[in-house]
């Protein structure tokens, strides 16, 4: 009988965090594998090269949807293994705190176009890697190269020059709807260019540019793009210590005619007033009614024209309809 550490529980997770895997237990891990396994926790696990290439016998064959292997330190050939390994039906795939870097990241890309939730948290990755994700999420020919809806790259070092392609690249994609490029070296060229992409992609619903070295300026930027976004729903820009006050006073403006912004957090610990009561439950009925009514707007000049939907953001822009 398989050790309880070692069973499947109810949800179909299998459990091996910080575990030191010997032999025995990836004999135990290969049956379990064979059953109706759908999250495999492997964070903080040590595992051999050896070892893991025994158990990507059965993962690869397996139903697992959730694979996560954070702080495993995992790098070179593990790399290689783990590409080849990866099961069809995997939705997810968590890698972080892992010294995966540009390189390594090249050997992993072509085999992740089926995952619809990618984290590289604190890897190694720089603006070459960055190119390369951004290659992979390419859409603007037409062709659909991935199914990414999530990106993690929080802690890298992609800066400036690796966040501007990325970026370049989601005007056109319409599956990305989180991204997260936190503590990446980020400054007003990226903020700029951020601008530019809300304006014109809808999709994005949360975005998060925290520990960076955003300005004043580049926060004025991001409010005037999002006086014409209706589809962004998070911000996060904690811990940019050179936004001051004419950055808060932009954002407060910009709140009073985006109602569709749910959560915006710009400084450390408590909320700017301003900002709080503008985001207090009973403003955020009003916001959703206020949104409710622009859907229908939108769904009224679509009937009426026989639009199609991807142009109604350009529309509205220019009928002013986000406006008072």
């Amino acid at each position: 009988m398989a050790h309880p550490l070692l069973k499947t529980d109810q949800n179909g997770k299998l459990d091996l965090s910080k575990r030191n895997v010997t032999r025995e237990d990836i004999t135990l891990i290969q049956k379990e594998l064979t059953k109706d396994v759908r999250i495999l926790n492997l964070n903080g696990a040590k595992i051999s090269g050896l070892d893991l290439h025994l158990m990507g016998k059965k993962l690869i064959i397996s139903t697992i949807k959730k694979l996560r292997m954070s702080s495993v330190q995992i790098y070179g050939g593990q790399v290689s293994m783990i590409r080849s390994y990866l099961p069809k039906t995997l939705t997810h795939l968590t890698l972080d705190n892992n010294r995966i870097n540009d390189f390594y990241l090249s050997t992993l890309a072509e085999y992740l176009t089926k995952v619809e939730h990618l984290s590289l948290r604190r890897n190694m990755l720089g603006q070459h890697g960055a190119r390369m994700l951004a290659n992979m999420i390419k859409q603007r020919d037409g062709k659909k190269r991935c199914c990414l809806k999530s990106l993690n790259l929080d802690g890298n070092r992609i800066g400036d020059d690796g966040a501007l392609p990325l970026i370049e690249e989601m005007k056109w994609n319409t599956t990305l709807i989180k991204l997260d490029l936190s503590g990446n070296q980020l400054t007003d060229r990226t903020a700029t260019k951020v601008a530019d992409l809300l304006e014109v992609n809808q999709s994005v619903i949360k975005l998060l540019l925290s520990r960076n070295s955003i300005t004043n300026q580049g926060i004025e930027y991001l409010s005037q793009s999002l006086k014409v976004n209706f589809g962004l729903r998070s911000l996060t820009l904690l811990r940019n210590n050179s936004i001051g006050l004419p950055g808060i006073k932009s954002v407060t403006e910009m709140l009073k005619i985006n109602y569709t912004l749910m959560s915006i957090r710009i400084t450390n610990g408590k909320q700017i007033p301003e900002i709080r009561q503008l985001l207090k439950p009973e403003e955020w009925r009003k916001r959703r009614n206020r949104r409710e009514t622009l859907q229908q707007k939108c769904a009224r000049i679509i009937r009426s024209k026989k639009m199609d939907p991807v142009a109604i953001p350009g529309m509205i822009r220019e009928q002013h309809l986000l406006r008072f």
